[in-house]
């Protein structure tokens, strides 16, 4: 029995040590680290009046790594900036350059400071610029806009691009990329976090309540007008709704400022609730992982196409002051989803009906054979309340929408690059 407990007691002592001896090389590895170089937690360091933190080289967002943090090492720049406002230790700027001097403190010639010294005055804010207008065959009136942060001297830095048919109200399709550093962490920081979402008012919606819209006794309304009662009731009861679908989705974004850059009326579309936070969000949250997985560039391009037909009546929203009809709810979303790095892509397309039939519905007629089963990335619900999914390649896709041009050399079905 002695023996036994003089065994118990050296593993156990010997386990403390090894314990002991761990810990001990944290701490030293943690003060060499930080007597070498900076680090900033965003989630810890930030506030949402932080600046945009860039590289002074490219100028573009610096993300954290997989632990919220981003790691400047002694004598490295950082370029910070306040897009529509100035830096509060120096309101004559908004953009300053500070460099690492080391034990988690930044500055110029002798000032050293922790980095929640450098604050904005108000949160950075971002801009809409118009590019181009163009007139289709059929007259309608499609506008390029690019939305990002105003950089004055130091430039325009682009978040996304949207392109907007100003004649129905409706985005045609957004393009925005994730870079090859991007990382879900972040996705569940205090930073990243818009405890409620409140959209501005966007280019060409002049003619319109847009806030009216959403309004569920709007849609009330609006699917007892235009349908049967028996019909509009099965569309209006049992949490049955349609919300704002944003095309460029907030959470591709780390930072408070650049999700804030999403929350545009002409960002979204009517989406069902049932679809946007079931298969809809799936893709989203597998588009992101897939991002981390591989490390490579991704570009996604997301669009709405069709009206959504109801018991053969098209779905719009509310009416112009001349009586037209505007904000039509899609027939589908759809997504593209290219790795710029290997040229691989594929597409997506949702049906936004939430009583859509799994086995003919509108998806079916942009794709020659559907890729979903073959995907190891992604997988959907069958409940066709979540929104019926369809896949396809990007060369069936664009025989029916007219898309962007990109290089496609093989289909994105694999996560990993060498499967």
């Amino acid at each position: 029995m002695i023996i036994f407990t003089m065994k118990l007691f050296n593993t156990l002592w010997f386990s403390f040590q090894v314990q002991f001896i761990i810990m001990l090389l944290m701490y030293i590895y943690q003060v060499t680290s930080d007597s070498n170089g900076c680090k900033i937690n965003i989630v810890t360091d930030l506030s949402s009046e932080f600046p945009l933190i860039l590289d002074p080289l490219d100028k573009e967002i610096i993300h954290p790594d997989n632990y919220n943090t981003i790691h400047v090492d002694v004598g490295k720049y950082l370029l910070l900036a306040c897009p529509d406002g100035q830096l509060k230790n120096n309101k004559s700027i908004n953009i300053q350059k500070i460099e690492c001097s080391g034990n988690n403190l930044f500055g110029l010639d002798k000032e050293k400071n922790k980095i929640s010294h450098f604050i904005c005055d108000k949160s950075p804010q971002s801009v809409i610029k118009k590019l181009e207008t163009r007139i289709t065959a059929y007259g309608e009136k499609i506008v390029h806009y690019k939305i990002g942060f105003d950089l004055k001297q130091e430039g325009f830095l682009k978040q996304y691009d949207l392109y907007f048919d100003q004649s129905n109200l409706t985005p045609l399709y957004t393009i925005h990329k994730l870079a090859s550093n991007f990382n879900t962490v972040y996705q569940f920081t205090k930073q990243s976090n818009l405890e409620r979402e409140i959209f501005k008012y966007s280019p060409g919606f002049q003619d319109v309540s847009t806030i009216r819209v959403y309004k569920k006794s709007n849609q009330y309304n609006i699917l007892h007008n235009y349908l049967p009662k028996n019909v509009a009731k099965k569309y209006t009861e049992n949490g049955h709704i349609l919300l704002r679908g944003s095309l460029v989705p907030k959470k591709d974004f780390p930072y408070t400022s650049q999700q804030k850059a999403t929350l545009y009326y002409f960002n979204t579309a009517p989406q069902w609730q049932k679809f946007k936070y079931g298969n809809w969000k799936i893709l989203n949250n597998s588009i992101r992982r897939l991002a981390e997985d591989r490390k490579t560039n991704i570009s996604v391009y997301t669009g709405v196409h069709g009206v959504l037909n109801i018991h053969g009546k098209p779905i719009y929203l509310t009416y112009t002051s001349s009586g037209k009809t505007a904000i039509p709810v899609p027939s589908v979303f759809w997504k593209i989803v290219h790795d710029v790095d290997t040229d691989q892509a594929i597409v997506f397309i949702g049906c936004n009906d939430p009583f859509a039939n799994r086995f003919g519905n509108s998806t079916s007629q942009f794709c020659t054979k559907s890729l979903c089963k073959q995907l190891n990335w992604v997988s959907f619900d069958t409940d066709p309340l979540k929104g019926v999914m369809n896949c396809c390649s990007y060369k069936d896709f664009s025989k029916i929408i007219k898309v962007p041009q990109i290089e496609v050399n093989d289909i994105l079905l694999k996560k990993g690059l060498n499967e």
